[in-house]
């Protein structure tokens, strides 16, 4: 690990970042307010069409997943102590850590993975499998309906 530190950025650039992040977790805190919202007030017609109205099958499993996951990722997401600080290391101080901030960049380097994979590979994933299932479901699940849509969903 390199000793040498870059130099910091200007006080308007860090206050600039400090103020979009904040934006940015108020914007967070209202989505995961209004899904929070919306899992209790629509939880009976979920438990008695979802949960027991149907069998196991591929598109009930992603739709839980994805009713529940992206709930708890946003919460992660506004809730982690250090997520501003993370981001702001991460784009303009990340070469110029030294020994003693060890601990602090390995926590902000997690926040960096679940944020990255956690978030845009799994959300965007499992919101494109469930549209291609229904998109199949609507051409009467044509073989190359299917194809079309999995190599769109390859390339993605």
């Amino acid at each position: 690990m390199s000793n040498t530190m870059l130099p910091l950025p200007a006080p308007n650039v860090i206050i600039d970042d400090i103020d979009f992040y904040t934006k940015l977790n108020l914007v967070y805190a209202a989505t995961v307010t209004f899904l929070i919202y919306d899992i209790f007030h629509c939880f009976a017609d979920e438990v008695e069409y979802i949960w027991l109205g149907m069998k196991w099958s591929i598109p009930k499993v992603l739709y839980i997943i994805s009713r529940y996951y992206y709930p708890f990722y946003l919460l992660f997401e506004t809730c982690h102590p250090n997520h501003i600080l993370c981001n702001i290391i991460s784009q303009r101080l990340c070469d110029s850590i030294d020994y003693y901030f060890l601990t602090y960049y390995y926590s902000c380097s997690i926040a960096i993975w679940f944020h990255g994979f956690g978030g845009l590979i799994i959300c965007s994933t499992i919101t494109d499998l469930i549209v291609m299932i229904r998109v199949c479901a609507c051409y009467g699940n044509g073989k190359k309906i299917v194809y079309l849509l999995a190599s769109a969903l390859a390339s993605d």
